[in-house]
């Protein structure tokens, strides 16, 4: 029977215990999903820890191969639920919100998926434009564009200029680390 190295192990579980909030942050601003977003990230751990191997070592970056893995299964739901999506949103979702955060959720799903995912990436996971435009598949005028049309709307709709925050985090909820 093969055994995983303790260092290797370790190796993840650390990278693990420091990238699954900020991978968490930006999968729920993209999907405005919290139970989506904790599958996105769980899915997203387990393949990276099984090509660990490959993505543990230097000059691998694993964080940015996360976050491309996360984004590429959230437009793969997307995909599947293009149909469903036609039909209106429930404005809240069905758990406990400060009122903020209502209004918050309520502007996020005005915008489109395109400047919502353009402003979680950019502002959540604190990726620059040209990055961004790089997940995403567009320009970088694109990616300008709609992070642009995006903190406008935001800011039309929340009175300010802050970039979205994620729903805090029940303390009670740990996500497996994958083995």
């Amino acid at each position: 029977m093969w055994h995983m190295n303790v260092d290797v192990e370790r190796d993840f579980s650390a990278f693990f215990s420091q990238e699954r909030e900020r991978l968490l942050q930006m999968s729920w601003a993209i999907t405005l999903d919290r139970e989506q977003a904790r599958d996105v990230v769980q899915e997203t751990m387990a393949r990276a820890w099984s090509r660990w191997d490959e993505l543990g070592v230097e000059p691998a970056n694993p964080a940015a191969w996360c976050r491309t893995v996360a984004l590429n299964l959230i437009r793969s739901q997307w995909r599947r639920d293009r149909t469903e999506r036609a039909a209106p949103r429930s404005a809240v979702p069905a758990v406990e919100l400060a009122p903020e955060d209502r209004d918050l959720i309520r502007a996020l799903h005005r915008l489109s998926d395109r400047q919502r995912t353009a402003v979680a990436l950019h502002h959540l996971a604190d990726l620059s434009v040209a990055r961004v435009a790089e997940l995403m598949e567009i320009s970088e005028s694109s990616v300008k564009e709609h992070l642009q049309r995006g903190r406008s709307r935001l800011e039309a709709e929340l009175g300010a200029a802050s970039p979205p925050a994620p729903p805090a985090r029940d303390d009670n909820e740990q996500m497996e680390v994958p083995r």
